[in-house]
């Protein structure tokens, strides 16, 4: 039983073979495709000991994706910084309980406690590392570690740094100049990566993808899922395009 595409093509065979046409081929594109929305970028360093003064990354932001306020307990430390001003018989049966436990009251004490904490705080207090968990800072927060997995970068058309954060990507400036994407690691296939924010900001994907090859690897990979990504590429209404390889000789 042919399916749509194939009736589809058939079809339309006989109509141009009706005029002299034949070999026929029919292409069916349902998502919006992209190759080239990234510029690579190779060998960027110098051998200068100062390289690292020509990155800028925001390491607060980065900061906030590596320890979102969801992760944190309702500990006793996290009152006292939080200064969450409610009667012991409120917030004592909550005391150790994970945020997602917690009442929207007490959320939004830690929400707005949390939106005003930044990583140099955190860097230069032990109680703020204990209640992130989050010890020996020196090396949890250099961020610009994750730069060194793969010195190959990318620059995006269009630079958006949370997108990028929840891809899995460090987003860093260069020279003041290049907004360029770190890949965070090394050793397999980490386009999904690419392709997800690809389609997150810019609502199209290479033809090569893997959300197309391998839409398992794509999940395995990439905090977005292939149905998301796919879904935000889609187009209205399939683009057909029709190729005649030969005229019929009479």
């Amino acid at each position: 039983m042919p399916n749509e595409n194939e009736q589809l093509e058939a079809e339309l065979c006989k109509v141009f073979e009706a005029h002299g046409i034949r070999g026929l081929g029919l292409h069916i594109d349902k998502y919006y495709l992209e190759d080239h929305y990234f510029t690579k970028h190779r060998d960027i360093w110098d051998s200068s000991e100062y390289w690292w003064e020509d990155v800028d990354v925001d390491r607060d932001l980065w900061f906030k994706y590596e320890h979102p306020v969801t992760t944190l307990d309702f500990t006793e430390k996290l009152i006292n910084k939080a200064e969450v001003y409610l009667g012991d018989e409120e917030y004592e049966p909550f005391i150790d309980k994970p945020y997602k436990d917690l009442p929207a009251e007490i959320q939004h004490w830690i929400d707005t406690w949390y939106d005003e904490v930044d990583i140099y705080e955190v860097e230069n207090d032990e109680e703020l590392q204990d209640i992130f968990d989050c010890h020996y800072p020196e090396e949890r927060f250099n961020s610009l570690g994750s730069l060194a997995y793969w010195t190959v970068y990318f620059e995006p058309r269009r630079m958006d740094e949370d997108i990028a954060h929840q891809c899995g990507l460090l987003p860093f400036t260069w020279k003041g100049e290049y907004e360029l994407l770190a890949l965070c690691g090394c050793g397999m296939d980490l386009s999904p990566k690419l392709d997800a924010y690809q389609a997150m900001v810019d609502n199209t994907l290479p033809h090569d993808s893997q959300a197309f090859r391998q839409p398992s690897y794509f999940d395995y990979v990439s905090p977005f899922k292939t149905e998301e990504v796919l879904k935000r590429c889609e187009r209205e209404e399939p683009l057909y395009t029709m190729r005649a390889v030969a005229r019929a000789v009479a």
